[in-house]
């Protein structure tokens, strides 16, 4: 047994001329919470598609839970999925929505009371699932998903459509279940803030290409600090500090963030404003989000993109064999 959960190795899909996964190199460690991300079109949802067998991939290989989806497709009975909304029989109740699946699927009786559980649904599990709150359907989706005990939990835009409310119960959950269900957690949001609270590692995808990999604790240390300007001429105020040689994204309106090695580097872009004539009325020298870091290695929100990355992998996954199987047709 590996230590990932899943590996891939110069994954490729293409759609006519369009390569919308290029040769994509994944590391999930066992255990982990593992937040996938990157902009719409990206290469995700593709992504997630050809890990669950779906789509063929036109280059590359796959290795999900120590199996190579060359030569037998997914263990499915060890996956469970969720993407986005759950498909549901509303005049039945939570609970028989997880007994109709547990028929189908042969699975212990005992484990529909303890994925309710897990979830928090055990109280209103004998409701209509009519009557659910869009936040309790996703919760018994999660539950249909985690009922055959699977080693590894595929997710897709989880919380899409969830009120804070709801949002914040799937998060509290998801933190949970390594630890009560020794499962790996493959993520795929938009909701940054969201990732960033709950996932132990991350990978960050642009135009189907991996920019980073690795612990999130390790994405904070290499982006350094983040300095944010409020300035009444952003444009001008970019203009001055990239001369400079300082990495400048933009956050919304009269909003700069500037990649800085350290706090001190703050009195130094201040005066370097000013001496160009644009005024600066705040400053605020502060550890960088994740979101801020996604639009470092994704593209200027101003719609002035970057060149594409070297990736940042911090295990090196190119490197990975996953065996001499011939490549994917």
């Amino acid at each position: 047994m590996t230590d990932c959960a899943v590996l891939t190795h110069e994954l490729t899909r293409r759609f006519g001329d369009l390569t919308a996964v290029d040769s994509l190199s994944l590391r999930v460690p066992r255990g982990s919470v593992y937040g996938f991300l990157g902009p719409n079109g990206a290469g995700k949802s593709t992504t997630i598609r050809m890990l669950l067998g779906l789509i063929r991939p036109h280059g590359g290989h796959i290795n999900v839970l120590d199996e190579p989806l060359e030569r037998r497709g997914p263990p499915l009975e060890r996956i469970g999925t969720l993407v986005e909304s759950p498909s549901l029989y509303g005049h039945l109740t939570g609970r028989e929505n997880l007994e109709v699946l547990r028929r189908l699927t042969r699975t212990p009786r005992g484990r529909v009371p303890e994925v309710l559980r897990v979830v928090g649904l055990l109280a209103p599990a004998d409701r209509l699932v009519k009557t659910y709150s869009h936040g309790m359907r996703q919760r018994l989706g999660i539950a249909l998903a985690l009922l055959r005990d699977p080693e590894l939990l595929i997710l897709d835009e989880p919380t899409n459509g969830l009120d804070p409310a709801g949002i914040h119960e799937i998060r509290d959950l998801l933190r949970r279940l390594p630890e009560t269900m020794g499962v790996t957690v493959f993520l795929s949001s938009h909701l940054l803030s969201e990732v960033e609270q709950v996932a132990s590692h991350v990978g960050i995808i642009r135009e189907g290409r991996l920019v980073f990999e690795g612990e999130l604790g390790d994405l904070y240390a290499r982006t350094g600090e983040a300095i944010t300007l409020g300035v009444p001429d952003p444009l001008a105020a970019s203009r001055v500090l990239k001369r400079a040689g300082w990495r400048v994204h933009s956050l919304e309106r009269e909003c700069l963030q500037v990649v800085a090695s350290g706090r001190a580097d703050a009195a130094l872009i201040n005066a370097q404003l000013v001496e160009a004539g644009v005024q600066v009325y705040h400053l605020e020298a502060a550890r960088p989000t994740l979101e801020s870091i996604f639009l470092q290695l994704t593209g200027d929100a101003m719609g002035q993109e970057q060149a594409a990355p070297a990736p940042w992998n911090l295990t090196d996954a190119a490197a990975v064999r996953l065996g001499e199987e011939e490549m994917v047709r």
